[in-house]
């Protein structure tokens, strides 16, 4: 029995082309539309970007300026804070040096007042004694000068000076020769004791006669003493 040939036969199919083409038309104005979007955004990406960029690039130049004034700045306040360091070092040792020389100035002060109420004390001390002795002084003056206008006339002396601190005595009549020859002695009277002045013609014994005047303290017999002395000297 013979096989019989079977021809294939492609299905029928029913596609509108206007429908088709309109399709394609649309997704194709879609695809441009999007492409063209996209291509805007990206200009404008990009834009932006130039934009943000140049900004940057400006203020990072700011910020390096700033960053340059910053240095220069903190340089010169770092020097200036230095100098100050040192001033204020240099000042300080000043101080220091003054407290010091004010610290030895007060204490030489108080040493010099103290010396100086010392030598004050001193000379009242003095002041007084002195005083005290012109006061005793005067007081013997005063019972010794009428003796000594007795010892005038019974000695042949004469009193010559009186002054304040010496006594000068004036003897005559001694040298036989020579009744009016001038013989003198000159007392100082100042302190507590006597001591000799002056005497004309000298006697080696003066000195020892106005010891013993210290010790007596008896002018009459000093002074005739004193008269046989200066006769003795004669001889």
């Amino acid at each position: 029995m013979a096989e019989a040939t079977t021809q294939w036969i492609p299905p029928a199919t029913n596609i509108a082309q206007e429908d088709v083409k309109g399709k394609m038309f649309t997704f194709m104005r879609n695809f441009d539309d999007h492409i063209r979007r996209e291509k805007e955004t990206i200009l404008s990406n990009r834009n932006k970007w130039i934009a943000q960029n140049a900004q940057d690039r400006e203020n990072f130049v700011k910020m390096q300026s700033t960053i340059e004034t910053y240095k220069t700045d903190a340089e010169l306040l770092s020097d200036k804070m230095g100098k100050e360091k040192e001033e204020l070092q240099k000042a300080t040792r000043d101080i220091e040096e003054y407290k010091e020389k004010r610290d030895i100035q007060f204490a030489r002060k108080q040493e010099l007042e103290k010396q100086i109420m010392e030598l004050k004390r001193e000379l009242e001390q003095k002041r007084q004694a002195k005083s005290a002795m012109i006061q005793e002084n005067a007081v013997q003056q005063r019972k010794n000068v009428p003796e000594l206008l007795c010892y005038e006339e019974k000695l042949a002396c004469k009193i010559i000076g009186v002054a304040t601190d010496v006594l000068t005595f004036q003897f005559h009549n001694i040298d036989e020769d020579d009744w009016n020859r001038r013989f003198l002695v000159t007392i100082q009277i100042a302190g507590k004791q006597y001591s000799l002045k002056a005497c004309d013609p000298e006697l080696s014994t003066a000195k020892r006669l106005v010891d013993e005047l210290n010790s007596s303290r008896d002018f009459f017999r000093f002074l005739k003493k004193v008269r046989q002395a200066f006769k003795n000297s004669l001889t």
